[in-house]
């Protein structure tokens, strides 16, 4: 009789952990409202563009009316216009920037506010000019 050939040996493989009973629907659960959360933003990035549509003509028609207040059931809109500072020119800003060394115009934008207080104390910033921007105001009426 012929010896038999052993097998090689070989190791266990190691045992897939076993998920925990619920997480699986948990998971499920969670990709069904992430995927609904996101179908909602981009319902609401439509609702915000056609919100600014509407204010833009809600400004439109105030002025086309000579209006700065207009009021219906609901609501009350009125236009608050103010002055925004924009670097006309860096090159003189920075030259202005540097020689007063008022950091506090700047951040990721222009300081509002600091611009303001030096434009009513008569010290413009050189390199910048005024812009007239339109704020549109909504409240319950």
């Amino acid at each position: 009789m012929a010896a038999r050939k052993k097998r090689p040996t070989t190791k266990k493989a190691t045992a897939k952990p076993k998920t925990p009973k619920g997480l699986g629907e948990l998971a499920d659960k969670l990709y069904a409202k992430r995927t609904a959360r996101l179908k909602l933003s981009a319902k609401v990035e439509a609702m915000k563009a056609d919100e600014v549509e509407m204010q833009t003509e809600v400004i439109q028609m105030l002025a086309k009316a000579h209006l700065t207040k207009a009021s219906g059931k609901k609501a009350t809109v009125s236009n608050k216009p103010s002055d925004m500072a924009q670097v006309d020119d860096w090159e003189k800003f920075a030259k202005w920037l540097h020689r007063k060394k008022d950091l506090a115009v700047l951040g990721r934008k222009l300081g509002q506010k600091h611009i303001s207080e030096l434009r009513e104390a008569g010290q413009v910033p050189d390199g910048l000019k005024f812009v007239s921007i339109n704020k549109l105001s909504v409240t319950k009426a």
